[in-house]
């Protein structure tokens, strides 16, 4: 039978080997520094609604080109409109596909 230090001791050496992984892990990971989104062609799926057409409006706020995608023509077209007419452009600056 095993003793209970010996369990201790590899649980707490299985803890440490994921925290020190995950510490090499995010220091390897390049850091995304974008500072705006004008000129940028973004794509976003699910831009008719909630979050996607929050983050269109943002992105279109900065100049960014849009390209949205949604399941509902309709709600689309709806999400396009507003955003348009909301910060003036003409509707065929943002494009859309089902």
């Amino acid at each position: 039978m095993v003793s209970d230090t010996v369990i201790t001791t590899l649980v707490m050496g299985a803890i440490l080997l994921i925290v020190v992984l995950y510490i090499w892990q995010t220091k390897r990971r390049p850091k995304l520094h974008l500072t705006s989104f004008k000129g940028k062609h973004v794509v976003i799926t699910g831009g008719s609604s909630g979050i996607g057409f929050a983050l269109a409006k943002r992105c279109a706020t900065e100049g960014a080109f849009l390209t949205l995608i949604a399941r509902t023509p309709a709600k689309l077209e709806a999400a396009r409109d507003a955003i348009c007419s909301t910060l003036g452009l003409p509707p065929n600056s943002i494009l859309i596909k089902v």
